[in-house]
């Protein structure tokens, strides 16, 4: 089957934040974006991009990957997971309340008006290029219906993907600014947990036998020492696959 792409917002929560809390979201972001494996997951999404295929994409219910000679898989979370990811998220709102290193949203964005920083024109952006992402989708649609040529195909191709760049890039800057808002730690840790939840190892089966899918890590405290390329994969794949909290 074909890979196609599917409507995908790219304004980047904090779903992809690693454990390791010495470096800042935006170090971890830059890294995470330079790694050969979460470029091919979003060349993935750019490539083949044939929209009639698109309810055939919302099907998927995992997205395997190797990490050297072993191999992972991120699936849909169950209905009961993400009960308990949103239950994680009131216990640590609750916490975080009471924390002095954080503040409301609303609260900080306030503070970076005083400075001549809008948050909400960062947001307004994002959203503006969403709009010509989604128009430029559709463009591309009518020229795949119409069998058009190559050339007019990766023209629409390439300036999807410029979009998704420039969005990717403005996203980094308003995680950076909101990294420290109470609602930005708090989707941190539900993705995490949520990450450790979903997220597979494949043991090989005897000879002529299938093998068998068994969780990565045994506890959160096993995924927040994991590898943290491993981590950011996963992460990644299950931010496409888990939607909203």
């Amino acid at each position: 089957m074909e890979e196609e792409i599917k409507e995908v917002s790219v304004e980047i929560t904090p779903v992809v934040a690693t454990p390791v809390v010495e470096k800042t979201q935006e170090e971890t972001l830059k890294e995470m974006a330079k790694d050969p494996l979460v470029e091919q997951a979003k060349q993935k999404l750019l490539a083949d991009m044939n929209l009639d295929k698109v309810e055939e994409m919302l099907q998927q219910n995992s997205i395997e990957f190797d990490i050297g000679k072993q191999q992972y898989r991120v699936r849909k979370p169950t209905f009961q997971e993400k009960r308990e990811a949103y239950t994680v998220k009131v216990e640590k709102f609750n916490e975080l309340l009471n924390d002095s290193k954080y503040e409301l949203e609303d609260t900080l964005k306030e503070k970076y008006k005083k400075r001549g920083i809008n948050v909400d024109d960062l947001t307004a952006r994002i959203q503006n290029l969403e709009g010509k992402k989604n128009e430029f989708q559709l463009k591309l649609g009518r020229l795949l219906e119409a069998k058009a040529s190559e050339p007019e195909l990766k023209t629409l191709k390439d300036e999807i993907e410029r979009i998704v760049d420039d969005q990717y890039m403005i996203s980094i800057k308003k995680t950076n600014l909101m990294q420290f808002s109470i609602e930005s730690q708090i989707m941190i840790f539900a993705y995490q947990f949520l990450t450790c939840a979903v997220t597979e190892k494949l043991i090989p089966g005897a000879e002529g036998e299938e093998g068998t899918w068994v969780k990565a890590w045994k506890s959160f405290d096993d995924f927040t020492q994991a590898d943290e390329r491993l981590v950011n994969i996963a992460s990644f794949n299950a931010s496409l696959l888990a939607g909203q909290l």
